[in-house]
């Protein structure tokens, strides 16, 4: 649940000092982002 996100998130934010970053890491971990790159490259629409 809820509660396990956040244990997780403290124990991955024990090295930082403010509450503003422990509250990023339970953002991060709670909501699953995805941040993989796109394997194909759309192509170029001007060329020169």
């Amino acid at each position: 649940g809820i509660n396990s996100l956040v244990q997780a998130a403290k124990a991955g934010a024990g090295g930082y000092r403010s509450t503003k970053k422990m509250k990023v890491m339970i953002y991060l971990i709670a909501g699953k982002s995805n941040f993989d790159l796109p394997r194909v490259m759309p192509r170029a629409t001007h060329t020169k």
